[in-house]
């Protein structure tokens, strides 16, 4: 059984069902420590999406986009350096192989392979540093008021994004059917 709040397993005590990483109990209280302690600017800053990304329970999500993961979470400039990076790496661990084709396909599959695991890694640390950076930033511009603005925040996520990874995915098959009709 999964927690309804973080979707981690939950585990069974005698009287009662609980999350040992959130601290939900099934009767729909919550399990907190001794000491009372205030949500970091992080957490303030992401809301709801915070376990996602700090426990990387995302990953599937990373895996399928890649670098472009980055634009939706609004680091549209780093996806896109992702992205270049990506192919590169790419044409260069293909080229390993070049002159023997029969290898080709094998070795851009563990090229992307390689890549997506090292997306699957650390593309949620990467956001975190730049979540931090903005932060930073936040507080400099507005020392007095930065955590009413960090609440407010709930969702820093980039719905342009999405619609930019749509465009190139549209791109990307309109060659491909251009090309595969010459």
């Amino acid at each position: 059984m999964k927690c309804p709040k973080c979707k981690m397993p939950l585990m069974k005590d005698i009287g009662h069902t609980f999350c040992p990483y959130c601290g939900y109990l099934d009767n729909g209280m919550q399990i907190r420590g001794s000491g009372h302690s205030e949500p970091s600017d992080l957490e303030l800053y992401l809301g709801d999406k915070y376990d996602t990304i700090v426990r990387n329970n995302n990953w599937t999500t990373i895996l399928i986009l890649g670098p472009f993961y980055f634009w939706i979470r609004g680091f549209l400039l780093l996806g896109l350096m992702g992205q270049i990076l990506e192919v590169l790496f790419w044409y260069l661990f293909t080229s390993l192989v070049n002159g023997v084709s029969s290898l080709f396909v094998p070795f851009l599959f563990l090229a992307f392979l390689l890549t997506r695991f090292f997306g699957v890694c650390f593309n949620n640390l990467i956001c975190i540093y730049f979540y931090n950076l903005r932060i930073k930033k936040m507080k400099e511009k507005y020392p007095n008021d930065y955590l009413s603005r960090l609440k407010t925040n709930d969702n820093p996520t980039n719905p342009l994004g999405a619609i930019l990874i749509l465009i190139v995915i549209l791109f990307i098959v309109g060659c491909w059917l251009v090309l595969s009709f010459i």
